[in-house]
């Protein structure tokens, strides 16, 4: 299976997005006098499953930087070497 940064990072923030309406229903129960004491581990369990989320996002976007001028400087090499290979 071929590996889709875009797919993956829209799934990643859809995870972040599903867990934040978790602890935001959480919180609603709470105000409302509906849960106490699950509150605190709901809250703990989205928040560090968002972490980690938001680290592989991030990580995501250090490992796929380009080098733009190093492929600038190969496409224009391999093109020139065609030419003199079959001009």
């Amino acid at each position: 299976m071929i590996c889709n940064p875009q797919h993956e990072r829209k799934t990643i923030l859809l995870e972040i997005d599903g867990l934040n309406n978790r602890l935001k229903l959480a919180r609603n129960k709470l105000l409302h006098d509906i849960i106490h004491d699950e509150y605190l581990e709901i809250k703990n369990e989205c928040k560090n499953q968002i972490e980690k989320l938001e680290t592989k996002l991030t990580k995501g976007k250090d490992n796929k930087k380009i080098d733009f001028p190093k492929r600038l400087y190969n496409a224009l090499s391999n093109h020139r070497n065609q030419c003199f290979t079959f001009g």
